[in-house]
């Protein structure tokens, strides 16, 4: 992990490390693609957005705004799967 000077803004930090990491790892994506990968990921893990806006430094609205645009068919059929299937869901009305 490279030191991190918190006086720096998130564009700066995310600018170099994004350096840092074409330089010495060689990835074949552009770097900043984890953390669109990691915000649509914490919703699969159950963390509650606003948690995961505020681990990635910015506002529940930016994160929303943003974040909500990669979230694929899958990601929504899955929460659904794993809604429907928990024992304590709500049920629906007997006729």
């Amino acid at each position: 992990m490279p030191q991190l000077n918190l006086e720096r803004s998130n564009s700066e930090l995310g600018h170099a490390i994004t350096q840092r990491l074409r330089k010495t790892e060689k990835i074949p994506f552009p770097p900043y693609d984890l953390r669109h990968c990691w915000a649509v990921r914490s919703l699969a893990y159950g963390i509650d957005i606003s948690l995961a806006s505020q681990q990635m430094g910015h506002s529940l609205q930016v994160h929303s705004n943003l974040y909500h645009s990669w979230i694929s068919d899958d990601y929504h059929q899955r929460a659904f799967e794993i809604a429907i299937a928990k024992s304590d869901r709500p049920l629906p009305p007997v006729l």
